[in-house]
């Protein structure tokens, strides 16, 4: 992520702006930087908030997003295995975020025959 992490503290300048910040592991194996005594920008996107009770934590997670005319613009799906990964929200117990990058879907493929076997 830089060129200063090491264990601990890191007290390097960041575009001219000198803070302290600590290299932290996420659960999902990322490493992410969080900063002490400087901001932070949001991330960029909506941030949608929703909650699971123990009930509905496990299962697959499904956000649809539409426009004023109800026409659905963002399937954002935790089951669709060919969606990237900032594209599946969470299913765990109590408060989730997601951040939906505010663009729409892609185009479907309706060519079946990229799919086809060949001998």
């Amino acid at each position: 992520m830089g060129i200063f992490n090491g264990d601990g503290k890191d007290y390097s300048p960041a575009f001219g702006v000198s803070g302290a910040s600590y290299l932290t592991e996420l659960p999902n194996g990322k490493k992410e930087r969080k900063y002490l005594d400087t901001g932070e920008n949001p991330p960029l996107g909506a941030i949608l908030y929703y909650w699971l009770d123990k009930k509905s934590s496990g299962k697959d997670v499904k956000i649809l997003v539409k426009n004023r005319s109800g026409q659905v613009v963002a399937n954002c799906d935790s089951s669709n295995k060919k969606a990237a990964e900032n594209r599946k929200p969470s299913s765990d117990e109590g408060l989730n975020r997601f951040v939906w990058d505010l663009t729409e879907d892609g185009p479907i493929s309706l060519d079946n025959s990229l799919n086809v076997k060949k001998y």
